[in-house]
């Protein structure tokens, strides 16, 4: 199992824990978005990837600045 940063851009970073040892995300790979300072995700960070797309939803929420959320 590994573990990495995929993206580090604007205001957030999703890290991969991947379920296997090929090239892309295999099914059961984890990803764990994660906001920067000052931010806060708009909705659920933790996703696995399935036959149909990341679950539970098939896109990451925004990392809004935390102000925004009062």
């Amino acid at each position: 199992m590994t573990t990495f940063i995929m993206y580090a851009m604007f205001n957030f970073q999703i890290f991969y824990i991947q379920a296997g040892t090929k090239d892309g995300n295999e099914l059961g790979t984890a990803a764990i978005l994660t906001c920067e300072t000052g931010f806060t995700p708009s909705d659920q960070t933790m996703f696995t990837c399935t036959a149909e797309g990341w679950a539970p939803k098939n896109r990451f929420p925004a990392c809004l600045p935390a102000n925004q959320l009062q």
